[in-house]
């Protein structure tokens, strides 16, 4: 939740920078949209760009809505590292999640075993464990017993 949030803030601190000082209009902007925002110091820089990579679907047509220009190349590398910070903290996000998960399936499995290990010793040496329960008569009791068989 920690490492989520944080990412968030740190989205929010990104969006509102590149308003501040690169004229960004943050509707309709997706992740690819800030990546290219990072990387080039206008839109008409990346268009000429992807013109020379001959990727003609890559270029924004609507140049109005998808403006941008950077005032400096200092604050274009400081919005480039925001971002970049986001998107790792989202990633540590996902990946404890998938850790804690892991550990607790490991941890599930190694119990599991171990009880079946735990069985096996006492059945090879003919003892078991009896368990008794009583909730209903006035004395209440619970029991737990070694027996051994012979």
């Amino acid at each position: 939740i920690g490492l989520t949030t944080w990412g968030n803030w740190l989205e929010n601190d990104y969006r509102n920078f590149s308003i501040e000082h690169a004229g960004v209009i943050l509707e309709g902007k997706s992740d690819v949209d800030f990546v290219n925002i990072s990387n080039f110091d206008d839109i008409f820089e990346y268009n000429q760009d992807q013109l020379r990579k001959r990727d003609v679907n890559a270029v924004y047509t609507d140049t109005e809505t998808f403006f941008w220009k950077w005032d400096s190349e200092q604050n274009r590398r400081k919005f480039d590292d925001m971002r970049i910070r986001s998107d790792r903290a989202r990633n540590r996000a996902d990946l404890t999640l998938a850790f804690i998960f892991t550990n607790h399936l490991i941890s599930a499995i190694h119990s599991t075993l171990a009880v079946f290990k735990f069985n096996k010793r006492l059945e090879k040496q003919n003892l078991g464990l009896k368990l008794d329960y009583d909730s209903y008569s006035d004395n209440r009791y619970f029991k737990v017993g070694l027996v051994k068989k012979i």
